[in-house]
C-alpha cells in the first residue's frame, strides 16, 4: 500500500483500530499523524516477515510450515492471477514492472 491509500486507510480507522504495516508496494510509505493514533487509541504494528531470518529463524521456519500445512489441508486458496510458461518470462516481468499483475505471476517449467 502506498502513501495515498495508506493515509486514507489510517484516517478511516475507528477508535481502538489497528494499522498493520507490511510493505509499500505502491511507492513511498504513508505519513501517519501519530497524534491521531494517540487520541483514537490506534495501534500501529510493523511486520517484516523476512526480518525473522536474522531475528528468530526458527519462528520463520515454524510459520512457513504452518502456512504450508494450511495449504495442504485446502484451507488456503492463493490467487495466481497469471500463469505463464518459461518462454514468456519477459512478459511476466513486464506485468510486474508495469504494475499490471493481479495476484501472483507464476512461471511454469
Amino acid at each position: 500500500m502506498g502513501a495515498e491509500p495508506g493515509e486514507a486507510a489510517f484516517r478511516a480507522l475507528r477508535p481502538g483500530g489497528r494499522f498493520l504495516v507490511i510493505g509499500f508496494a505502491g511507492g513511498r510509505p504513508p505519513v501517519l499523524p501519530l497524534n491521531h493514533a494517540l487520541v483514537k487509541n490506534i495501534a500501529v504494528h510493523g511486520f517484516y516477515w523476512g526480518g525473522y531470518r536474522g531475528l528468530h529463524p526458527q519462528a520463520l521456519r515454524d510459520s512457513m510450515e504452518a502456512l504450508f500445512d494450511l495449504f495442504r489441508a485446502g484451507r488456503l486458496d492463493p490467487v495466481a492471477g497469471t500463469t505463464l510458461p518459461l518462454e514468456d518470462l519477459a512478459q511476466g516481468y513486464a506485468l510486474l514492472r508495469e504494475r499490471r499483475s493481479i495476484g501472483k505471476v507464476v512461471i511454469t517449467l
